[in-house]
């Protein structure tokens, strides 16, 4: 492609650019014979034909995304860990655990645990060790029945083989929790921070009120304590329905962090708590960039607001940067707060305050005045109307759940990972819906968007996801529960879905006028507009392959996730291609 005139070229190709260090590159330099590695990323700065401006940052249609299932027929699945080889732990909740090779397509047993697999408890949750690599480790969490009812995180080794060697096991901590047939909200999930420390999302081992005064409400009943959730979420002295904060030791034991909520020693309090005042932490997941914790919690079964009984169930996602109480069972979503209840005679009291909570429940073994309750991230009840999020929908329920947040890799040479617009993406999604959703939070933690990434369709083989990932290439992975939705067991109805990116590659570079210059369009804003000057002919934008994606007439968008070359035509004598 040339241009003759360097009077028009000057006009329409660029006033200047900039260089990724910063050194600003002027059209006559730009225009010189050069060796084309000699400014190898220029992200451009200003323009007449094309104003100061980036291409335009709009979400990849579901049409390029791709879904293949590489195992089906799995029994109670409840998690899934990868390995650095590419395998897969598969865990299910009556205690084995698989070992799946997406390769062959082979499952192969890895080992069985003691779990107790009553109602909703079983095994819950494996996680690899930061130093896998080297150490081999991995943490499990799990019920048991066994020397008595609690739930357990221990450290295990793994195999060459990439089998769990049962007989290794130390326990790092144990819970007690009621594990009987009738008892509720028994689970837990791991995982690590990037700075090596383990968090450890417990359930809180209350049983939701059924009948007679708040059915479906926050349980807060002292004179029954399997319905008080002051004896566990808001009790700062026990370590269920919390999500807590300890670094592994080399020894099988561990240590508490600076900064939790509670100092060592604090007088009726628990160091290893981070998060508290929570109902249920059924997944968690932490940034590997900012180390901030994010947690799904599925809410309480309530369908509408009243008076004398408080709001209506929310689910929740949350998002701690740092240590804090998140209000149940006296407040719920968006800081909504109940009225203080008469269990005997029905009658409501006060509404609480979610900046000055006192637990003075009886079964409180803890302090009795509380942090300030801290909302949700984001809320949604069964019926969208009202909602402050009416992207959910509307449900007979809803289970709220979470995956990864996914950092785009530019080194990765994987053609399916996840395109880089959903860098810094918060991945949830809903159990019984089958909805999933992509969440973008600001620098700040503060939410920006919601956006719909997968919905139940006749052809979606993703049913009842109950955990996603991000594997070693990049690509989403889910574990689903099964088609049929049966809980606490749903034996034979599982399955694990991954779900690549089929589209072009991420944008790698632009090139602009009479001879090829590589820009990043990584560099440049989002959601704006290449607007041409009356100086341009055409601009029109290539893939690798040379197909052309891109064209404008007046002004136009580049589309997203599309990689290649912006041409620029000038207009006057000799102008041309």
């Amino acid at each position: 492609m040339g241009v003759k005139s360097g009077a028009n070229y000057r006009e329409c190709a660029a006033a200047a650019a900039v260089s990724r260090q910063g050194r600003k590159v002027d059209w006559k330099d730009m225009q010189k014979p050069r060796n084309p590695l000699r400014f190898p990323w220029l992200t451009l700065a200003a323009s007449l034909c094309v104003l100061a401006s980036a291409s335009a940052q709009s979400q990849p249609a579901r049409g390029l995304f791709r879904t293949t299932i590489l195992a089906s027929g799995l029994s109670d699945p409840t998690q899934m860990a990868f390995r650095p080889d590419g395998r897969i732990y598969i865990l299910s909740k009556e205690g084995a655990i698989h070992l799946l090779d997406p390769k062959t397509g082979q499952t192969t047993p890895a080992g069985t645990l003691p779990a107790s697999n009553v109602r909703e408890d079983g095994l819950h949750s494996l996680v690899l060790d930061p130093a896998f690599q080297t150490n081999q480790r991995v943490f499990i969490l799990f019920g048991t029945l066994t020397p008595a009812p609690s739930i357990v995180v221990a450290r295990f080794a793994a195999l060459a083989t990439g089998a769990i060697d049962v007989a290794s096991r130390k326990d790092l901590l144990s819970v007690p929790y009621s594990l009987g047939a009738a008892d509720e909200h028994n689970t837990g999930c791991l995982a690590f921070g990037p700075d090596g420390n383990l968090y450890i999302g417990l359930a809180d081992n209350t049983k939701n009120i059924f009948s007679g005064t708040g059915t479906g409400y926050a349980p807060r009943d002292p004179t029954r304590p399997d319905y008080d959730a002051q004896r566990s979420a808001a009790n700062s002295n026990d370590l269920r329905r919390k999500i807590l904060r300890i670094h592994p030791e080399e020894d099988g034991t561990y240590t508490v962090p600076a900064g939790n909520l509670f100092a060592p020693g604090t007088a009726k309090t628990r160091p290893e708590i981070f998060a508290m005042g929570l109902r249920h932490p059924f997944r968690i997941t932490v940034d590997a960039k900012t180390g901030w914790l994010f947690w799904a919690e599925p809410g309480p079964n309530a369908m509408a607001d009243k008076a004398d009984m408080g709001p209506r169930g929310y689910d929740e996602v949350n998002l701690a940067k740092d240590a804090g109480y998140y209000g149940w069972p006296y407040c719920v979503g968006n800081n909504f707060c109940y009225p203080a209840l008469d269990y005997a005679t029905g009658n409501a009291g006060a509404t609480y305050d979610p900046a000055a909570l006192s637990n003075t429940s009886a079964n409180n073994t803890g302090i009795a005045k509380l942090p300030a309750a801290r909302p949700a991230l984001i809320w949604y009840p069964y019926n969208s109307t009202g909602s402050a999020f009416p992207i959910f929908g509307s449900g007979s329920t809803n289970t709220s759940m979470l995956g990864p947040v996914y950092r785009f890799d530019a080194t990765l040479a994987s053609p399916n990972k996840l395109p880089r617009y959903f860098d810094g993406h918060l991945f949830i999604f809903d159990f019984s819906r089958s909805l999933i959703h992509a969440v973008q939070v600001d620098d700040a933690g503060k939410l920006v968007e919601v956006k719909r990434f997968w919905d139940q369709t006749t052809t979606n083989p993703i049913a009842n996801p109950i955990d996603a990932k991000i594997g070693p290439d990049g690509a989403l992975y889910f574990l689903g529960w099964g088609d049929n939705g049966a809980y606490p067991h749903n034996a034979g109805h599982g399955n694990l879905v991954k779900l690549d990116y089929t589209g072009p590659a991420d944008p790698v570079g632009v090139a602009v006028g009479p001879r090829a210059h590589r820009a990043d369009w990584s560099m440049l804003a989002p959601r704006s507009t290449w607007k041409p000057a009356a100086a341009c002919r055409s601009a029109e934008a290539f893939d690798p392959q040379g197909r052309k994606i891109w064209s404008w007439v007046k002004a136009g968008r580049l589309p997203q996730g599309h990689p290649g070359v912006l041409r620029v035509r000038a207009i006057g004598a000799g102008a041309g291609v």
